[in-house]
């Protein structure tokens, strides 16, 4: 089993060019109930290849992108490499090397399942600026379609890690109450991808449950998303359904 940080070397590319971004109403969302300008600075931690770095720096602000993983912050600096408002960290959630009160805002987006949460509000607390704010966000898979149903039955007969990550998705509210005490906000939104072929592979291929090409269960995996993508494609794509869902609050006490 490898450790969290290395759970998506090998992945990086495909997780760059074929990973679902965010809709403009999140970054709406956290405009508004943050205070997020052109002026704030913002952790975003676990920030991977840079696509919620990306919609950060749509609001203008000052962005430390901090990511233990070499192989995905590599790809996330060559993507900013002509953007001075972007800072890229060799770090982790619970020690980000950022100075004391430093930040306007923390962002967790995708990533809030590998934090080790106790040693993380520490240095949330540490880091964030009196009255700043934590915003955490995902991508959570709808299945309120028939292919979308398919594609998660594929799934579970393909991934065999996926369980132990399913578990890690869903969000434990005494943990939420533990970093936001009983004030925090939440905001969802309807988001998709449409995806060919190619995509739909290097999407899956991407997921940190997923068998890597190296592994016996990986041709049989692309055999069966080959055969579910022609059953349900329309004009050459199919839809892949999202809820972004956000959770955004300031620490508890």
């Amino acid at each position: 089993m490898t450790t969290p940080i290395e759970r998506f070397s090998g992945r990086a590319a495909d997780y760059a060019r074929y990973r679902a971004g965010y809709p403009e109403a999140l970054l709406d969302a956290l405009r508004a109930d943050t205070g997020l300008t052109g002026r704030s600075v913002v952790a975003d931690v676990g920030s991977g290849t840079g696509i919620s770095t990306g919609l950060l720096r749509r609001a203008g602000c000052l962005v430390h992108a901090i990511e233990p993983n070499a192989e995905m912050r590599a790809v996330a600096e060559a993507a900013f490499a002509a953007d001075p408002q972007v800072r890229h960290l060799d770090a982790t959630a619970e020690a980000t090397a950022l100075p004391d009160a430093s930040v306007d805002l923390i962002v967790a987006a995708q990533a809030f399942h590998w934090f080790n949460w106790s040693a993380t509000r520490r240095e949330f607390r540490r880091i964030l600026r009196p009255g700043g704010w934590v915003g955490l966000f995902w991508n959570v898979r709808r299945e309120d379609s028939a292919f979308m149903r398919t594609y998660d039955a594929l799934l579970q007969a393909h991934c065999p890690e996926l369980p132990l990550r399913q578990g890690a998705w869903r969000v434990d509210e005494s943990v939420l109450t533990a970093v936001f005490g009983t004030s925090w906000q939440f905001r969802e939104f309807q988001h998709k991808q449409a995806l060919t072929l190619e995509a739909l592979s290097g999407m899956l291929r991407s997921t940190s449950y997923s068998p890597r090409p190296d592994e016996p269960g990986f041709a049989p995996m692309m055999a069966a998303l080959k055969h579910v993508f022609e059953e349900h494609q329309h004009a050459g794509c199919v839809d892949i359904l999202y809820r972004t869902v956000l959770y955004v609050g300031q620490l508890a006490p």
